[in-house]
């Protein structure tokens, strides 16, 4: 009975919060969250298989079938998720009807199942299955780490957009499916038990929180240029002062760090290259350009330099000396303990207490 009744949870939370994305009820990252409600509707499915089975109800052969070509495009779905979070302006090109060689071969194995043997069929339906899985999910990790590497072009801070979350459904996901094929091994009734599906609804309720909390990725007026899901930023020479386009690079450059010192724009938890673009009267294009080649680094970097910086003259500022670490970092423009820690000792080489305290033994 309690097996009945987790079954049912997860599958009511998961189509509930396959309703919610589908309506974009949150308002951010539309086509993303249609798709990802899509993955979750696919995903139920699986749920409806385990209620059947719990109920030892009788489903004729060819709607199983049906059911389960649907299933198959799950993995795709997901995939194709992380694809518009990760640039919602993505346009489908040619080449990405490779994505339905999959199915296709799936719908010719479902074909042949009456010409096949038992075994045969039910190990490449298995070898299909599954590596259809893993091919999409190791695709969604690559593009995924990439993208934690694309928003450093245009973010400050990369927490609340990273889509770490997603990596972490990946890994339940390749964890659950390993534990449901070890139980099948060892289990041959049909349906999950209590323990395995009370893990899956862990995994159902950590994505509702995560995806419900997620921000918008990419600020209104920037757009991720092609190039940058393929190569990182390049090392381009230092302008030449004579040269004319050069020499207006550099007036740029001289304006720009008169800005960040004066103004203090870096102390915006929040700060943006758009929000920064609008500040120096650039486009958002002429401030990438100048950041990349007159400071050899992208805009992550050049901002958060400045907060350390501005973080190291305050934790050794005898004035300051009853603030606390996390206190300091807010001060500095950092918008989290973490974000605060992990970016001052990548620059500095040092935590931020190790800092202070070396700093107060001079």
């Amino acid at each position: 009975m309690l097996n009945l009744v987790l079954t049912i949870l997860i599958f009511g939370g998961i189509l509930l919060l396959a309703f919610i994305k589908f309506t974009n009820a949150v308002a951010v990252n539309g086509k993303a969250n249609r798709y990802f409600g899509l993955f979750l509707l696919l995903w139920s499915t699986f749920w409806l298989d385990e209620v059947v089975a719990l109920e030892q109800v009788l489903i004729p052969l060819p709607i199983l079938r049906v059911l389960q070509l649907f299933q198959f495009f799950t993995p795709l779905a997901f995939y194709l998720s992380i694809v518009f979070y990760t640039n919602p302006s993505y346009r489908y090109k040619p080449k990405d009807l490779i994505y339905l060689l999959g199915p296709v071969f799936f719908t010719v194995l479902l074909y042949m199942e009456p010409y096949l043997s038992n075994s045969i069929f039910h190990h490449a339906f298995i070898v299909l299955f599954l590596g259809n899985a893993l091919f999409y999910n190791v695709l969604a990790y690559i593009r995924l780490r990439q993208h934690a590497k694309n928003i450093e072009s245009f973010a400050s801070v990369k927490e609340p957009i990273d889509l770490h979350w997603l990596l972490y459904i990946i890994y339940a996901l390749a964890l659950a499916a390993v534990a449901t094929i070890v139980y099948n091994i060892f289990d041959t009734t049909g349906a999950l038990n209590v323990f395995i599906n009370a893990l899956f609804l862990s995994v159902v309720y950590f994505v509702a929180y995560h995806s419900l909390k997620q921000k918008e990725i990419y600020p209104k007026g920037y757009t991720l240029p092609e190039v940058t899901e393929e190569t990182q930023i390049s090392k381009p020479g230092m302008p030449n002062k004579k040269d004319p386009e050069d020499q207006a690079l550099l007036q740029q450059k001289e304006a720009l760090l008169h800005l960040m010192n004066t103004q203090q724009p870096y102390l915006e938890s929040e700060l943006t290259l758009v929000r920064l673009a609008e500040m120096t009267g650039l486009s958002v294009h002429q401030l990438s350009h100048l950041i990349n080649t007159c400071f050899q680094e992208n805009f992550f970097l050049f901002i958060n330099r400045y907060r350390v910086e501005k973080a190291k003259a305050l934790l050794t500022d005898p004035r300051y000396a009853s603030l606390t670490i996390i206190a300091i970092g807010y001060d500095a423009g950092f918008n989290s303990k973490t974000a605060f820690n992990t970016t001052f000792k990548k620059i500095t080489g040092q935590t931020p207490s190790a800092y202070r305290q070396a700093g107060s033994t001079l």
